[in-house]
């Protein structure tokens, strides 16, 4: 597939350098929801994505343009190795997310470890969560 769900740092409107460069060699098609569960790690989120979880975690899905390049950026950017799984950070999964009630077939990046429970967002949404918790 050509779609990623972007959850954290690369959300769109955040002002992070991979952000940026994402948003301008993708297209944005809006945000989604995929069951799973969000944690805050400090400087940057953790999703673990499941079918039976109770919760959500929410991102924006972007269609991107030239794959073959982009995606190897992605993957460095979420210490992905894909020849190097045991020393990956995340794992590059394929997941359902839904679209203004469309289901459809995404990247999402999945994290290996297991985060503190203390670190659970319950509203699964960092953007929501960053701004409650600067303010």
């Amino acid at each position: 597939t050509d779609l990623v769900f972007v959850y954290g740092t690369l959300r769109k409107g955040l002002p992070h350098p991979m952000a940026n460069m994402l948003a301008s060699q993708a297209e944005y098609l809006g945000v989604a929801s995929t069951p799973g569960q969000l944690y805050d790690l400090g400087t940057y989120p953790a999703a673990m994505f499941s079918e039976e979880s109770p919760y959500l975690v929410t991102g924006d899905i972007f269609r991107i343009n030239h794959a073959e390049h982009l995606i190897p950026l992605l993957d460095e950017y979420e210490d992905y190795r894909p020849d190097d799984i045991e020393n990956s950070l995340y794992k590059r999964i394929l997941i359902k997310a839904s679209l203004q009630k469309e289901a459809l077939i995404v990247w999402g990046y999945t994290y290996l470890s297991t985060p503190s429970s203390e670190g659970l967002i319950p509203t699964g949404d960092y953007l929501s969560y960053l701004k409650r918790s600067r303010s």
